[in-house]
């Protein structure tokens, strides 16, 4: 009984911070040349809400294993607290922390890129094209995030864009994961 009511909360969270993740990267990709400080902050925002799921997730999705949720809280930690500070650190000194919060920003998305792999593999109770669109969504968004350390030259709009396209994804990802219907194993 009580599984079913966190499965129902839980399929709203879901849906509700996969729409915001959704929205939130569709504006950063369509007005990418407007306000730098504004899309971050809807970034850190957004990457706030993640954690803030990953977090819930961690607490009461009954089909993570014991190790999956300890990844999913201490992920969901790290990036609520390193989102409020970026928070702050954007309205106290905006003019010299773009290129900072980027990078910060694309090591949380790293993270959550090999969480995301390590989800789609260990969690046998999704279905297997869930998991599947897990580890491809994952292994996505490691190397876009990567690719903001690699690539040789300072684009603040390629960056966000590429940062955009790796939350886009994984709001599709938590988008589906509300809607679509698990069944505890066992």
């Amino acid at each position: 009984m009580i599984f079913k009511i966190f499965q129902k909360n839980l399929k709203t969270l879901n849906i509700s911070i996969g729409l915001i993740a959704i929205i939130s990267s569709i504006l950063i990709l369509l007005f990418t040349t407007s306000a730098v400080l504004g899309l971050l902050l809807i970034i850190a925002f957004t990457l706030l809400f993640i954690g803030i799921a990953r977090l819930s997730n961690a607490f009461w999705n009954e089909l993570l294993s014991s190790k999956a949720k300890i990844l999913k809280a201490l992920i969901g930690l790290l990036s609520i607290v390193i989102s409020l500070i970026l928070i702050l650190v954007i309205f106290l000194y905006p003019e010299i922390l773009i290129l900072i919060l980027i990078y910060i920003f694309s090591i949380i998305m790293f993270t959550i890129g090999i969480d995301r792999c390590f989800i789609g593999y260990i969690t046998k109770s999704y279905e297997s094209w869930y998991r599947v669109l897990l580890i491809i969504i994952g292994v996505i968004t490691v190397v876009l995030s990567t690719s903001i350390f690699v690539i040789p030259i300072y684009d603040v709009r390629l960056f966000l864009s590429l940062l955009s396209i790796s939350v886009l994804l994984n709001g599709i990802a938590r988008f589906i994961l509300g809607l679509i219907d698990i069944k505890k194993k066992g």
